[in-house]
């Protein structure tokens, strides 16, 4: 018998072993996101947990990632199907109770980053968002975005991508925000 041989293993065997072996080291990750903010005085990367919610009767999907208290989240109203699909990423459109409804799909994000002493906001001013379902019923996406600081002059570039998220239904999305009611106050300049 071969000096590397185990009693019982064809070579073939082993081939089959060892290429099994190989494609599970290489399958992507799963549940996580990784991204790439960019600065002016900083660059970091960005590597956590990840997951994703739904409200398909809304045609809603909302991807959500942390490492330690900094967050991502980008919320894409995608209509009525969940498909491969590039879609602008822009300002928050939560507020649209109609965007489930539009002609275009839309998406949009928000980051939080915390410093020793702050925790920061930041929205998508403008970009892009690639969605890919999987074939078993898992999404990934791939970003990159203009982050405006809320309240500051300050803009970041965050890259990154999600992978293979399974969405898991949230009846809390599927709730439609109501309009505030009129007051009928004018406010005077």
């Amino acid at each position: 018998m071969p000096l590397f041989q185990t009693p019982g293993l064809t070579t073939r065997g082993a081939v089959a072993w060892a290429l099994a072996g190989l494609l599970l080291a290489c399958a992507p990750p799963r549940d996580r996101v990784s991204a790439t903010l960019s600065g002016a005085a900083f660059r970091t990367q960005r590597v956590g947990p990840a997951q994703a919610s739904a409200c398909r009767a809304r045609g809603v999907l909302v991807l959500q990632g942390s490492e330690g208290d900094d967050g991502l989240a980008l919320v894409w109203f995608y209509g009525d199907s969940l498909r491969a699909d590039s879609v602008p990423l822009g300002p928050p459109i939560w507020h649209r109770a109609d965007a489930a409804d539009s002609e275009r799909s839309i998406a949009s994000g928000a980051y939080r980053r915390t410093t020793a002493t702050d925790v920061l906001g930041y929205q998508s001013r403008n970009g892009w968002m690639r969605i890919t379902p999987g074939t078993d019923g898992d999404v990934s996406a791939t970003f990159g975005a203009v982050f405006d600081r809320t309240g500051a002059a300050e803009s970041l570039w965050v890259a990154g991508r999600f992978d293979r998220l399974r969405p898991v239904e949230d009846p809390t999305l599927c709730t439609v925000p109501r309009a505030a009611r009129d007051t009928g106050v004018t406010l005077a300049p």
